[in-house]
């Protein structure tokens, strides 16, 4: 299975091949900066920066390698608008 038949097999009660993993695919999935650097230094991960996406609960986003070693079966979208460099317009 794909990571994505597998997230959707399980929110639809139906069993995937294996239990996805959520790894900071939502704030409420995130990991705190600190324990996100200390991840790293564990796994001899020296290169790339910890991105704080919120500073408020100290949430760092998962680089895309780190996400691929523990077999994150999602990935963190920021907000269409912004994804999609969309501007609101005023009337």
């Amino acid at each position: 299975m794909t990571s994505r038949e597998r997230v959707r097999a399980a929110v639809m009660h139906q069993q995937p091949d294996r239990i996805p993993i959520d790894f900071g695919g939502m704030r409420s999935t995130g990991i705190m900066a600190v324990a996100y650097h200390r991840l790293k230094e564990h796994l001899g991960i020296s290169g790339g920066e910890t991105f704080v996406y919120d500073v408020t609960q100290n949430l760092a986003q998962p680089e895309p390698e780190l996400q691929s070693r523990s077999s994150s079966a999602t990935r963190y979208l920021a907000k269409a608008a912004a994804m999609c460099s969309i501007r609101s317009t005023t009337s």
